[in-house]
């Protein structure tokens, strides 16, 4: 049934979050790349020449299908792979509480087969050594003039897109920095993070002289998970960039909708800094939980109502956002009507005003 021919798996190093021990890696595989059906069907073809793929392909379709009822079904399925049993994620608060999909969810736990675990016995194992994980900018894009990787407005909103960029950690030299172009200038720190993810960064720009050109790195202890690595990686930008009038560019206007110009991230960023100093989070778990809320505002920013549009699964967490824009009551002028509507994200290591909602309220 299965190969004599040795199977080599590569193992690539990385820092062992898990402990405060320097030196300390963790193994992961190498993944080359992926497998459906089709592919299987293929391999099987080459030890078993009788068999045509359609027919294998078909087999092997219907028996995913009846595995994924079985176990939808409550079934243990047990084959050559492992075992499968479903299971429910989320907090029951109270003993006549009912599955609500907001706060709770399916899925599946899996324990591998014999088979597998002879064949994982097996496997000659390569080690390549540690990897490289740190953050990498590919672009910078400022949300005023539009200019890609060239200019940026001070005290503007702006858009960084890489991989792991995101940042997290509590080493002081954590942080999205400016350097004006000059020995001996000290770093200018971001202190607003509109939108904080691996992939994309959205900030205010600290004020900066105009006709100086700017550096703009990046420093965080982000891991790939919300563990932060015990020593912070770096990245700086190749490219310089400056407060300038860069001429042409035409079209840079603000747009008509979120995430389409200056106006609504600069708004985005007014909203943060108003509510931010009021939010009490709760300091009972390192769990990284979010709740939505929905804020209804009057012309002025004067806050109409507050209520939770997903919940975090935890009383406490949903509690404390609401508190801190009802703490906040007037919250700065929404520029445009669309934006007296409001949908905030709260998370426990950061806050990120995700969206506005355009539909104008009639009260």
């Amino acid at each position: 049934m299965a190969t004599n021919e040795k199977i080599t798996l590569n193992v690539d190093l990385y820092d062992n979050i898990m402990t405060e021990q320097k030196g300390d890696y963790t193994g992961r595989a190498r993944i080359t790349g992926s497998l459906h059906n089709k592919e299987i069907a293929a391999r099987i073809i080459k030890e078993r020449t009788e068999y045509r793929q359609e027919t294998i392909e078909n087999i092997l379709d219907l028996a995913d299908q009846k595995k994924v009822e079985a176990i939808a079904e409550g079934k243990s399925v047990v084959d050559g792979v492992g075992q499968y049993i479903v299971t429910v994620r989320g907090s029951f608060l109270g003993e006549n509480a009912q599955f609500d999909a907001t706060k709770h969810s399916l899925g599946v736990s899996y324990t591998p087969g014999q088979l597998l675990r002879d064949q994982l016995k097996a496997v000659k194992v390569i080690c390549n050594g540690l990897a490289q994980t740190g953050p990498v900018i590919n672009s910078i894009t400022d949300s005023v003039t539009k200019s890609i990787s060239q200019v940026i407005t001070s005290g503007g909103p702006a858009v960084i897109s890489g991989s792991n960029i995101k940042i997290l950690g509590d080493d002081p030299s954590v942080g999205i920095y400016l350097t004006k172009d000059e020995e001996g200038a000290v770093p200018l720190k971001v202190s607003v993070i509109v939108h904080n993810a691996p992939s994309q960064l959205t900030i205010m720009l600290p004020a900066i002289e105009a006709g100086k050109l700017y550096a703009l790195s990046v420093t965080t202890q982000y891991s790939g998970s919300n563990k932060a690595l015990k020593t912070p990686r770096s990245y700086r930008f190749p490219i310089l960039l400056g407060d300038e009038n860069a001429g042409g560019g035409g079209g840079g206007g603000e747009g008509d909708g979120p995430g389409g110009g200056g106006i609504y991230d600069v708004y985005m960023g007014q909203v943060i800094l108003a509510v931010r100093p009021n939010w009490s989070m709760p300091t009972y778990s390192r769990a990284n939980l979010s709740v939505q809320v929905n804020v209804k505002l009057d012309p002025n920013g004067k806050v109409l109502s507050c209520t939770v549009a997903r919940s975090s699964g935890r009383a406490e967490v949903d509690a404390s956002a609401v508190n801190a824009v009802i703490r906040t009551k007037v919250l700065p002028a929404p520029p445009t009507p669309d934006q007296q509507e409001l949908l905030l994200t709260f998370n426990t290591q950061e806050m990120i005003c995700l969206l506005y909602t355009s539909d104008a309220a009639d009260d």
